[in-house]
C-alpha cells in the first residue's frame, strides 16, 4: 500500500490538537467535511469528486497541527495572544495546501492546493503562488519542528 492511499484517522484518545481556542482540530475538520459533503450530496452523486472534496476539507487545516500553531492557539488569553509575537511559522495554509496536493489524485491537485492555500483570503490573484521560494524557510522550520 502506498502512503498516499492511506486513510487518516483521528481515533487516538490523546489527540488533543486545537483548531480554535474552544474547538479541537478533529471536531473542526469533521464538521467542515460534514457540511461540505452535505451540500455536495444534494447536487450530484460523483463518488470521485466526493472523495476529493472530503480530502480537501480534511486537509484544509492540516498545518494547524504544528507546534507553532498549537503554541499560538493555546496561549492563555486572546488579548495576550495578540500582543505576543508568534511569527509566520504559525501560519498553516501553505503546509495544509502542500499536504492536500500530495494526498489528492491528479485531476484535483491544483484545485485543492489553491482552495486551501487561499481559504483565508482571495483566490482571485494566484500569480504569487509561483513565488513559493519566499515561504520556503517557514516550511523548513515547520517541518523540522515535527521530527
Amino acid at each position: 500500500m502506498k502512503l498516499s492511499d492511506k486513510t487518516f484517522s483521528f481515533s487516538n484518545e490523546d489527540f488533543n490538537l486545537k483548531s480554535h481556542p474552544h474547538q479541537s482540530l478533529k471536531e473542526h475538520l469533521e464538521g467542515v467535511t460534514s457540511i461540505a459533503l452535505g451540500i455536495f450530496d444534494k447536487q450530484t452523486e460523483n463518488s470521485e469528486k466526493r472523495e476529493a472534496i472530503k480530502k480537501i476539507c480534511m486537509a484544509h487545516d492540516f498545518g494547524k497541527a504544528t507546534s507553532f500553531f498549537q503554541d499560538y492557539i493555546t496561549y492563555d488569553e486572546k488579548s495576550s495572544r495578540q500582543s505576543r509575537k508568534f511569527g509566520t511559522e504559525k501560519n498553516h495554509s501553505l503546509l495544509s495546501a502542500i499536504f492536500a496536493y500530495w494526498w489528492l489524485p491528479e485531476p484535483y491537485k491544483l484545485m485543492g492546493y489553491l482552495a486551501i492555500k487561499r481559504h483565508h483570503g482571495s483566490i482571485k490573484n494566484t500569480k504569487d503562488e509561483t513565488e513559493l521560494l519566499d515561504e520556503y524557510d517557514i516550511l523548513e522550520k515547520q517541518l523540522a519542528a515535527q521530527v
